[in-house]
């Protein structure tokens, strides 16, 4: 089974948009941020439509994933952290099962920004395996 998908929205470092709170014994409490929360929950709303439109009641249980990021700010930033926001969007929709090493065997991340200047900032993902449904 394959599956693509392309949405025109930057994406936000859920590791790097973290947010520090105090409880009221003085615990710290963190949190990712507004933005990134209301970034996850309009992926989620696109992604789970999409899912059942692909897969119905299935997810992804071994596949490999390739992530093209474009994005034309010039700051730096990890790929890393982008590619588990994605993933963590992804296993969050139901898409895949999970994100641990055995559900994705492989995973590629490419910044495509430097060979596509102009390019509209967005998010590309194809998702290559096999399906079933989780236990």
């Amino acid at each position: 089974m394959e599956m693509s998908v392309f949405f025109h929205v930057k994406v936000p470092s859920k590791k790097n948009s973290k947010q520090v709170f105090r409880l009221p014994n003085g615990k710290p409490f963190i949190t990712s941020s507004k933005s990134h929360k209301a970034w996850h929950a309009e992926m989620i709303d696109g992604l789970k439509q999409l899912k059942v439109d692909t897969l119905g009641d299935e997810s992804f249980t071994e596949c490999s994933v390739f992530i093209e990021l474009y994005d034309s700010r010039k700051h730096r930033y990890d790929l890393s952290n982008k590619a588990e926001t994605l993933l963590d969007a992804l296993v969050d929709a139901g898409i895949l099962m999970d994100d641990n090493r055995r559900v994705v065997y492989r995973l590629t991340i490419a910044d495509m920004t430097p060979v596509n200047t102009g390019c509209e900032d967005g998010w590309y993902v194809f998702i290559d395996g096999k399906t079933g449904i989780a236990p």
